[in-house]
């Protein structure tokens, strides 16, 4: 495997050129001189677009918390301001 795909390899490390990780998926993974692609984007990318789409899904999913769990983080009455807190 390293005989066959040395040649690739080693054009990846020019600037500007890429060569597929895994040919059969096509461009899906690439590799350049920079590192490792998905689509021409950092993985930071997809990484961060999933873990949203599932915050989303995940809460949507879930029941709300019940009304004294919220008046506990979020009271209703708004301090005066310049008041002393206790």
């Amino acid at each position: 495997w390293l005989h066959t795909m040395s040649e690739p390899l080693a054009a990846a490390l020019k600037p500007g050129t890429t060569v597929q990780i895994f040919p059969a998926l096509g461009d899906l993974f690439l590799r350049g001189k920079g590192g490792v692609s998905i689509y021409g984007y950092l993985p930071v990318m997809p990484m961060t677009l999933i873990c949203a789409g599932l915050m989303v899904v995940v809460s949507l999913l879930t029941r709300p918390p019940r009304p004294e769990i919220i008046a506990k983080y979020f009271p209703q009455s708004s301090p005066t301001p310049g008041a002393a807190t206790p």
